[in-house]
């Protein structure tokens, strides 16, 4: 539930209003100009870095079929003696 807190906490709210101020700077005057100031770029490229971040705390989504079918399959019995 922590990781769940982490990625979808107050950080992220703070991240996505700098994104949206960046979206609004850069559609106003249709032109990337803000982003020839070397500290603005680079804040801009930190925040979605530690968006991306967030989604893998996310985890990855499945298909519930999927697993189903492999379990039919008797797939787990063969991974359950593997070691990681």
């Amino acid at each position: 539930m922590s990781r769940l807190d982490d990625a979808l906490g107050y950080e992220l709210d703070d991240d996505l209003a700098t994104v949206m101020e960046f979206l609004k700077e850069i559609s106003a005057p249709r032109s990337f100009s803000v982003l020839k100031d070397a500290d603005r770029a680079e804040e801009l490229r930190e925040t979605l870095f530690r968006i991306e971040d967030r989604k893998a705390l996310l985890g990855k989504p499945f298909e519930r079929r999927m697993v189903n079918e492999r379990l039919r399959q008797d797939e787990h019995l063969m991974l359950m003696y593997q070691q990681m």
